[in-house]
């Protein structure tokens, strides 16, 4: 394991007061305990902010959170992890708001399998398409 950004890096990079347009989602990635941090992060054009960074070992009380926050914020699409210890947290929010999830498995087969392999590599974005129905 070899991060490709230091700690200080991302701290340069970061910005507050982000004003967001355009498509509004969210990515959660559930971590249970241990040294690991759940987040969420709030995404549109301008950019990504981090809305919540804790390290909460409860997965239901960390669904009520992005939950919270899915409604503060208006977020059409909620994608989270769908694999291991964010199993839990897919399935509770399927069952909650199921028109705005998207799981994710980092080897999932990409929207533009002819362009990526997997879905880590692909674009985001082009996943959202047919998702509003």
């Amino acid at each position: 394991y070899t991060p490709l950004l230091t700690e200080g890096d991302i701290d340069r990079a970061y910005q507050t007061n982000i004003q967001h347009f355009g498509i509004l989602r969210m990515g959660c990635d559930v971590a249970g305990g241990g040294s690991n941090y759940s987040v969420i992060v709030l995404r549109s054009d301008a950019g990504a902010e981090i809305l919540y960074r804790e390290n909460n070992p409860d997965t239901m009380n960390f669904t009520g959170v992005i939950l919270q926050i899915q409604q503060k914020y208006q977020v059409p699409y909620i994608f989270v992890d769908k694999v291991g210890i964010g199993k839990g947290v897919y399935d509770r929010l399927m069952e909650q708001v199921p028109k705005c999830v998207i799981g994710v498995g980092n080897g999932d087969k990409a929207e533009r399998n002819e362009d990526f392999t997997e879905i880590r590599t692909g674009e985001w974005l082009n996943g959202l398409k047919g998702v509003e129905s």
